[in-house]
């Protein structure tokens, strides 16, 4: 038997609030509000998420879990359109999280996270005459995705130019200690890591 005790959904959010039979307690609450500025080009959101779940089994001691997260994100549209509509837009994600349970004292979790994610095409900013730079240690997305690479090793510009210029197999051996595939396609330049070199 599933008791709806309260509910409410609509712009702001939602909060429920079940019981389930007399041995289930499951309370969810979900808040957020949204504010958007420039024209909708730049959004703030926050977000705050509460879960307790409280159960008993076949008349055993009662599990109680917990978890509390608040959530940030402001959001860009790097191409002049709103957030909703953008081809190009940078998220900001800030996240804050903690989880416990009644049935393992010694479980508790907490972490924070903060990530910057683009959401587009980096060739469709190139091709507007963009400059996009992007810090790689995958050389297989350098070699494919790349015009131009500058490797860094040992705090100095170890070699410039374009990818089939730069990833030779001596460039990879001295400044990444692997020996490697290259091999260039009509899709651009293919990197693949062969072996680990001493």
């Amino acid at each position: 038997m599933i008791t709806l005790l309260r509910s409410h959904q609509g712009a702001s959010g939602k909060i429920r609030l079940a019981r389930v039979g007399d041995n289930e307690c499951q309370h969810d609450l979900g808040v957020y509000g949204e504010y958007a500025m420039l024209e909708g080009r730049l959004t703030h959101r926050l977000a705050y998420e509460n879960t307790r779940y409280e159960s008993t089994f076949n008349g055993g001691a009662p599990k109680l879990t917990r978890t509390q997260a608040l959530k940030y994100r402001l959001s860009f549209g790097l191409d002049g359109r709103s957030v909703a509509e953008a081809g190009h837009l940078l998220n900001l994600l800030l996240e804050t999280e903690k989880d416990s349970s009644s049935s393992n004292p010694h479980y508790g979790r907490e972490s924070t996270s903060l990530a910057l994610e683009y959401r587009g095409s980096f060739a469709d900013l190139a091709a507007e005459g963009r400059a996009v730079i992007v810090s790689l240690h995958d050389l297989g997305l350098a070699a494919r995705h790349c015009t131009r690479l500058i490797v860094v090793d040992k705090g100095g510009i170890a070699a410039d130019g374009p990818p089939q210029a730069v990833l030779t197999p001596a460039l990879v051996r001295d400044t990444f200690g692997v020996s490697a595939f290259l091999e260039e396609t009509a899709s651009g330049l293919v990197f693949q890591p062969l072996d680990i070199l001493e």
